[in-house]
């Protein structure tokens, strides 16, 4: 071999063993990885104050300190209008929160955003056992294949609810003679008190604009009648839901329109009238004590609601009667509840503050700052049976509300805002302007509902499409 070819192999050779080393080297260099995990974990909320939410981050992270540093934001929304709004908004950008609070009135519409919780994160036998049982709808148990490919069941838990509340009656016990049980107990009490001219009975068909979402109220007419959902409105029996709930403005001794200008020029509504004796009773949810107690300080001198007249009874049912070893014995439920996003970043810390929610101490805590909820743990539940509401009105009983032998079923709105609306603005417009006689006030009109309940079912589904489905857009929602 010559010598410029051992030289060139030397140097090829040389060549070749430096490549190996650089290359590794490169591979024996720690690699940097970028933390992604997003600084913020984003909770959504309607209605209740933030404040307590400051005091519940601290709990969640004494109990879990390896999320000291995570920093948990809480944003609060006024109204499900606001919020209702906001979240279509954002889903359709795919920028939701991580825990988003849902209405169970209105959760077929987001069920498929959310991400339902595993039994190996939450045990739900023991949810089932500790929370009403009015919420064991909220249990999924699905037939799943395990590794092995055999059957087995899994079971889920869709949300975590704080609290409920359901309908009962305030009364005024000075002024009512028979607390009904019944419709038509209800029906006797208007009738036999027509030698007063100045009063009306019970507040029912009013708009918001007077009362506190009346919507809310000819729903318990809805489940009465067996319809559950915005879907058969168009059954006969809705329709006869409707009619009953009307016949409380078409009754002379009932009727509250002379009370219209002042409430109009007072801006005073129902609980306003309800505390100067003008109506004897009101029906509603608890946190309704809190208007009561604003209201009495509004009219100063001018009421003798006290805490002797103040009273509380179960909402009244069509009739008490078994049938086929069945009572059909209802009142609607009311209740947010807190679910998992299904595009959160922060699944397992989800899973973690959903799981401290459960617990009964962290309950208690938020009952004490919300004294108007109903507990829905069963163990809270029993110590209030006996308890007052408030203390300035210790005979207002949380038993009025904890009526065990009454189901308590959600009615499915979809757009919770929409089908509100749709019952305040139309409803509301066709009884009390179009249906009373300005020549003859005490006499109302007749009119046709055939229509109405049929158009309320358009109405929803219209904006279902505009905003969920993205579509119909050539269809003007009315």
């Amino acid at each position: 071999m010559s010598k410029n070819k051992i030289i060139f192999a030397i140097i090829w050779l040389v060549s070749v063993v430096l490549l190996l080393i650089w290359i590794s080297a490169l591979g024996s260099k720690p690699t940097v990885v970028k933390d992604t995990w997003p600084k913020d974990f984003s909770v959504w909320v309607v209605g209740d104050e933030t404040a307590w939410y400051s005091d519940i981050i601290t709990w969640f992270k004494e109990r879990f300190p390896q999320y000291n540093k995570k920093n948990i934001k809480f944003t609060k929304f006024a109204s499900y209008e606001d919020y209702e709004k906001t979240l279509l908004t954002v889903m359709a950008d795919w920028n939701w929160p991580d825990i988003l609070t849902i209405n169970n009135n209105w959760w077929e519409l987001l069920e498929w955003k959310i991400s339902a919780i595993p039994g190996t994160k939450i045990n739900i036998e023991e949810f089932q056992k500790r929370y009403n049982k009015a919420f064991d709808d909220l249990i999924i148990r699905n037939k799943e294949k395990n590794e092995e490919w055999d059957d087995v069941v899994k079971s889920y838990l869709k949300w975590v609810p704080l609290w409920y509340e359901t309908l009962w009656i305030f009364y005024n016990w000075k002024l009512v003679k028979n607390v009904p049980l019944t419709w038509a107990d209800l029906d006797e009490e208007i009738s036999s008190s027509s030698w007063w001219t100045d009063y009306s009975t019970v507040a029912l068909w009013l708009s918001w604009k007077y009362i506190f979402n009346a919507a809310d109220v000819f729903s318990v007419f809805l489940l009465q009648k067996w319809t559950n959902t915005y879907k058969n409105m168009k059954l006969n029996n809705s329709l006869l839901a409707l009619k009953a709930y009307e016949s409380y403005s078409n009754d002379p001794n009932n009727n509250l329109m002379p009370f219209k200008k002042e409430m109009d020029s007072l801006w005073f509504t129902t609980v306003d009238l309800f505390v100067r004796w003008k109506i004897w009773m009101i029906i509603w949810y608890p946190s309704l004590l809190k208007e009561i107690e604003l209201a009495i300080k509004r009219a100063s001198w001018n009421t003798e609601l006290n805490e002797r007249f103040l009273r509380s009874s179960e909402l009244p049912q069509i009739s008490l009667k078994w049938k086929d070893d069945k009572v059909n014995l209802i009142n609607i439920i009311n209740y947010n509840y807190l679910a998992i996003s299904k595009l959160t970043q922060n699944e397992e810390m989800a899973y973690s503050f959903l799981n401290y929610l459960t617990r009964q101490e962290t309950q208690e805590k938020y009952l004490k700052s919300f004294t108007y909820y109903l507990p829905s743990l069963k163990a809270l539940e029993w110590g209030r049976l006996e308890e007052e509401m408030s203390k300035t009105f210790d005979r207002v009983k949380y038993s009025s509300f904890l009526v065990d032998r009454v189901s308590l079923s959600s009615f499915d709105k979809w757009l919770k805002t929409d089908f509100d609306n749709y019952f305040n603005k139309n409803l509301w417009e066709n009884i009390s302007e179009d249906s009373w006689s300005e020549n003859d006030p005490e006499t109302p009109k007749t009119r046709d509902n055939s229509d109405m309940l049929g158009n309320w079912i358009k109405n929803i589904d219209c904006n279902k499409s505009h905003l969920i489905d993205l579509s119909w857009f050539d269809q003007e929602c009315k």
